[in-house]
């Protein structure tokens, strides 16, 4: 029953992360305006106290998701899992002081567009992991169930090498994309589907907004240095 609650929580938490990944790219290029300009008015008129309380009215909603997300992470990691968001969130406020620092120049177009790769392959890791799980509480058996595996045995003391999906690499790229030694074919085969389906769509709206010509090009992102 375990088994069951944690793939349906994958899995919904893969379906939230794929409509935010479609609202990025439907409404990205608005955003990012909307972001610029705002940002620029609360600097001119009031400095880095409104700068701060914008940036925090744009994250309260990602929090939320980061909850679900992380929740979701527990499940498929555990201890690993935690390490990983600590240091994303290091690396985040890392980013942000130096942003605000105006010592990083960073381009929210091209922010929004890679942000929305790496969240693709997140994604597609929880849809095969969801399937995974599901698998395990005897739900979903089409197909066989290993189509290959590729884990290294277990080292002599018994410990799990490296690039075993259950070791130290392995377990951080199971984690983050999914990473599975021994899948079986339907998680391969929605893996697949979920990255081709995904990327198609957005190569799709990418080359719509390329021909479509912008009504005011996206800056890059720099807040002068408060003396």
């Amino acid at each position: 029953m375990l088994t069951v609650f944690e793939g349906t929580v994958v899995l919904i938490a893969a379906l939230l992360l794929t409509t935010m990944i479609v609202w990025m790219w439907n409404a990205g290029a608005q955003v990012t305006q909307e972001i610029e300009e705002s940002m620029e008015r609360s600097v001119v008129q009031q400095g880095g106290i409104a700068l701060a309380l914008l940036s925090f009215s744009l994250v309260v909603r990602e929090g939320i998701e980061l909850s679900l997300f992380s929740m979701a992470l527990v499940i498929q990691e555990g201890i690993q899992s935690y390490i990983g968001i600590a240091l994303g969130l290091s690396l985040a406020v890392i980013l942000g002081i130096g942003i605000y620092k105006g010592s990083l120049r960073i381009s929210l177009g091209a922010l929004f567009k890679w942000t929305s790769i790496f969240l693709i392959l997140f994604a597609a890791g929880m849809v095969a992991y969801g399937i995974h799980e599901l698998q395990e509480a005897g739900l979903l058996l089409v197909g066989p169930i290993e189509v290959w595996n590729i884990n290294p045995p277990l080292l002599p003391d018994g410990s799990y090498p490296l690039l075993h999906d259950k070791g130290v690499i392995g377990g951080l790229a199971k984690a983050l994309f999914g990473y599975n030694g021994n899948p079986s074919a339907l998680e391969v085969v929605a893996y697949i589907a979920y990255l081709a389906t995904a990327f198609t769509y957005l190569w799709v709206k990418q080359k719509g907004i390329s021909s479509t010509p912008e009504k005011k090009e996206s800056k890059e992102l720099v807040v002068p240095q408060s003396t």
